[in-house]
């Protein structure tokens, strides 16, 4: 009987474990003469694309897989290695087939919706959105360059003429794709572009004022596609413009604060774009931005650093620990027994403070480097903090790279809770502080702006 009663439970679960995962959703793309090739599959999630599958045609260019219940619904996109890494986007929304046809000749300009009604609603408008934008590009720049008043009259009536065929083919196709994760897409696309047209300073003022009239703030379901990040960047784009000699960032700021009150109300939004801002900033290497921004969001949300987020932490790095800051005081002891602490450093020329963990694929490659590179550099002090959660993984990583044990090496097994970590507000791995009398004057981002930072530094190689 318990046999028995044992086999039906196990049915039961493998059952509903099944149901959960649910039916397959067949995704294809057919590319003329494009057979026994390579693509990739990748998620949005705002400027980032995550590489979730690799699909490799046969012999007639088709590409085929499977998404389920698991797999969030929004924009993925197509990934062409070959071609400078295209990507031809699409929309996940649970339908029961996705279809595309191209050819390899004209892959961007012919892509054909074969089966998806969310594709087609999406493709349908972007196709005529892209020759719009262009006609009225065109339309503003005849208008800025032609005087007589007999021809800007017939600019001014064709630009009105396709301001309104675009307002009545948005909202028939609105209409018609109603309730669709591809209506959500259209409508926060759009450009608000003024009813009649205007001169260059009247349109710059117009664009400025009603730039995110299309965005609703509250939409979450646009955290799965570009279009905050892409609307965000052209905005700060469009202020840029006005930067003064004497105030070289007031622009920047002042219109860093439009975007970040309009998304305040609405906290995943909010963070959402707060992380965007940051990592654009960081990656510009712009540090008066990076701290900017940081502040701003720590007076917003109030928060200690003792039960900080990843996002928590990385703005409390942007905002206590930027160039010239003075580091954390600590002590702590190496895997090697010896003691090691911010009061033995405080009248040494120069540290390299590297927090890292082996299963960050990309120290895997980049802390070995680091570490032979130092060896030309014994004068400089390095400090390998792992995030590893067990000493004798790091030990095991360190037996095969010889050229870590010759430096100082610390693991708490405390992973992120580290003392350390938190300390220095870790929120990525690898991070790197090079430091000097305890005061960070670099933090390298990558291998090679740490050796460029290390030579001008001690100029050696």
């Amino acid at each position: 009987m318990k046999s028995k009663y044992f086999i039906w439970v196990t049915i039961t679960f493998l059952f509903y474990s099944c149901s959960s995962i649910g039916s397959p959703y067949p995704i294809q793309f057919r590319i003329d003469g494009f057979p026994q090739q390579t693509i990739y599959i990748a998620q949005i999630e705002g400027d980032a694309y995550a590489i979730i599958d690799t699909l490799v045609s046969g012999e007639k260019g088709i590409f085929r897989t499977e998404f389920n219940n698991t797999q969030d619904i929004g924009m993925y996109a197509f990934i062409f290695p070959q071609l400078q890494n295209l990507k031809i986007p699409f929309i996940f929304n649970k339908e029961p087939q996705v279809s595309f046809s191209s050819e390899i000749f004209s892959l961007q300009q012919n892509v054909h919706v074969e089966a998806s009604e969310e594709n087609k609603a999406f493709y349908t408008f972007s196709q005529f959105y892209t020759q719009f934008t262009e006609d009225i590009s065109q339309l503003e720049t005849f208008y800025e360059t032609y005087s007589r008043s007999e021809f800007l009259s017939k600019i001014e009536k064709e630009y009105e003429n396709r301001i309104s065929e675009e307002e009545l083919f948005t909202r028939e196709l609105l209409k018609q794709y109603k309730n669709t994760f591809a209506s959500h897409v259209i409508t926060a696309s759009r450009k608000a572009y003024s009813a009649e047209i205007l001169f260059s300073n009247e349109k710059y003022e117009y664009e400025k004022k009603h730039f995110f009239d299309n965005i609703n703030f509250s939409d979450t379901t646009l955290l799965y596609t570009n279009i905050l990040t892409k609307k965000s960047i052209e905005y700060l784009t469009l202020c840029s413009q006005k930067r003064s000699r004497e105030k070289p960032y007031k622009a920047l700021q002042d219109a860093v604060m439009v975007i970040i009150n309009k998304a305040l109300p609405y906290p995943r939004t909010y963070d959402f774009i707060i992380n965007y801002l940051l990592t654009g900033f960081e990656s510009m290497g712009d540090e008066t931005m990076m701290k900017f921004v940081s502040e701003v969001y720590l007076e917003d949300k109030q928060c200690s650093s003792e039960n900080a987020t990843t996002l928590e932490r990385k703005a409390l790095q942007n905002s206590k620990l930027t160039i010239g800051s003075t580091i954390p005081t600590f002590r702590t002891q190496t895997l090697q027994k010896s003691t090691i602490s911010s009061e033995k450093f405080a009248d040494k020329s120069m540290q390299v403070i590297i927090f890292w963990s082996t299963s960050c694929g990309h120290c895997q490659e980049m802390i070995p480097d680091i570490a032979k590179y130092m060896k030309q550099h014994q004068s400089v002090n390095s400090i390998f903090i792992s995030l590893d959660q067990s000493q004798k993984v790091l030990k095991d990583f360190v037996d095969s790279h010889p050229s870590l044990a010759k430096h100082h090496l610390v693991c708490d097994e405390k992973g992120w809770d580290g003392k350390l970590a938190k300390a220095f507000y870790v929120y990525a791995t690898p991070t790197i502080f090079i430091v000097e009398n305890n005061k960070i004057i670099s933090k390298p981002l990558d291998f090679e702006t740490f050796k460029r930072d290390i030579y001008s530094l001690t100029n050696t190689k």
